[in-house]
């Protein structure tokens, strides 16, 4: 069995104890103020299943628990896979420039994400064809670089940086050619808004499945 150094469950220690405070915070902040510890007791209770001894109002525990927390865990969740992914696929392709901008992958994303809302793609999958479409173009482009920058068996950091970027463009150019050959603006509109991303949109019952992703 491998020893874990004392420094390491220090940190590890201080970095959850970092976290949960962050979370705390961030639900209460907003609009509508809502002070720590009455985000502690509100979770505390929805957690617990306790009887109801509050003395918040009601609408302060909706915010906390029917808004704001949902929101705050998807940031955590998608932040956690976001580093994951990126430590894995730097390791992966022995480069320390990899990133899913420079290699493409975000724009492979793109464009499969506009083709979905804006042509009405995988209906079928209903709340998640956005994200299938997503997932279906990054892979598309990372095939796409991995082909155009092997060299033998070997990937070239040069030559997969290069590669990344041309096929970046290509799929930029696919998006912007779907977004202006539509003549639904509010489907642009909701491309625009994909691409800038946000965590408006999140709730409970969504949040399993980036959770067993990231897991």
């Amino acid at each position: 069995m491998i020893p874990i150094p004392m420094k390491w469950i220090g940190l590890g220690s201080l970095s959850v104890a970092v976290l949960v405070g962050s979370v705390v915070l961030a639900t209460g902040i907003g609009p509508v103020w809502v002070d720590p510890g009455t985000v502690a007791r509100s979770v505390a209770r929805h957690l617990t299943g306790l009887p109801e001894r509050r003395s918040w109002s009601s609408a302060a525990d909706t915010i906390v628990w029917q808004i704001r927390l949902p929101r705050v865990l998807m940031a955590v969740v998608v932040g956690a896979g976001l580093g994951v992914v990126g430590v894995a696929f730097q390791a992966m392709v022995r480069n320390p420039l990899a990133d899913p901008y420079i290699l493409g992958i975000s724009s492979g994303a793109s464009a499969g994400a506009s083709a979905v809302l804006v042509l009405g793609l995988l209906p079928q999958l209903a709340g998640y064809g956005v994200a299938s479409g997503a997932f279906v173009g990054a892979m598309l482009a990372v095939g796409c670089v991995f082909a155009a920058a092997r060299q033998g068996h070997r990937l070239p950091p040069m030559r997969l940086v290069l590669a990344g970027v041309a096929v970046g463009g290509f799929f930029t150019s696919i998006t912007s050619l779907i977004v202006i050959t539509s003549d639904d603006i509010d489907a642009a509109r909701s491309v625009l808004a994909w691409t800038v991303g946000n965590l408006v949109g999140a709730r409970w019952d969504l949040l399993p499945v980036p959770v067993v992703s990231v897991v």
